[in-house]
């Protein structure tokens, strides 16, 4: 008797053990994040958080729009909390979302290999993004027109360099190629010789470009969001990114 209570005890734990193992949970959001997380880490979220992880990297904004549709239990994002919903013009709401920070990382600015323009200072990089200097002569370099190679508005990385470098001003040079990630701005601006590419550094050391010397540093946050109540699995994939990314 006492053996049979003994063995439906250990199903008993055994189902609950596998159910957890087997919960499966979809995150949606920014492309940075998943480059910096799930893309090198796979395996080990797999077996630390027992988790089955449904990944969808498609932007910031679209990250935080997954959760509050129910279309994704936990959004990440790679710009503070407070920037991605006013972007979204859901300040308001502000109260039923949480966001983590896992990690960070730095944002490069980057020309083609043939462009002869080397360094740049903070206030060239910010007149470019701005559209205030708009040919490579105005800088020490050919006689070119620039073209901005970078992320959609609203995107994470984006969101990060208007806020930290352009006092929240939109980007708004006049030649402007605006992509869904980091990964695609850097494969245009290889094909582009008078670009100027801003893309996250994991990204960017993917590609081949020449990286700019100037003292416009930005650090951007790995965020992962949830709304509403912060659940078991919530918790357990931030502890183990933040472990993972330190």
């Amino acid at each position: 008797m006492r053996f049979t209570m003994m063995m439906a005890a250990f199903v008993a734990l055994f189902a609950i053990t596998s159910s957890a193992q087997a919960e499966e949970v979809t995150v949606h959001g920014s492309t940075t994040v998943n480059a910096n997380l799930f893309e090198p880490y796979k395996a080990e979220l797999a077996e630390k958080t027992g988790l089955t992880l449904k990944i969808v990297a498609n932007g910031s904004s679209r990250g935080i729009k997954g959760i509050d549709s129910g279309a994704a239990q936990i959004g990440m994002i790679s710009s503070d909390l407070s920037s991605v919903l006013r972007k979204l013009k859901m300040t308001e709401r502000a109260g039923e979302f949480h966001g983590e920070k896992i990690g960070e990382e730095r944002i490069v600015f980057g020309v083609h290999p043939s462009n002869p323009v080397s360094t740049l200072t903070k206030e060239q990089v910010a007149g470019i993004l701005k559209g205030d200097i708009t040919k490579w002569s105005e800088v020490g370099g050919d006689d070119k027109p620039i073209m901005v190679v970078t992320e959609y508005a609203g995107g994470g990385f984006r969101t990060t360099i208007e806020k930290k470098l352009l006092s929240k001003a939109e980007i708004s040079a006049p030649n402007l190629k605006a992509l869904p990630n980091g990964s695609q701005a850097v494969k245009v601006g290889q094909q582009i010789p008078h670009s100027f590419v801003a893309v996250p550094s994991k990204m960017f050391a993917a590609g081949n470009l020449k990286k700019l010397e100037t003292e416009a540093e930005i650090v951007q946050p790995l965020i992962l969001v949830v709304k509403g109540e912060q659940t078991e699995a919530y918790k357990t994939l931030v502890s183990t990114a933040k472990e993972l990314l330190k």
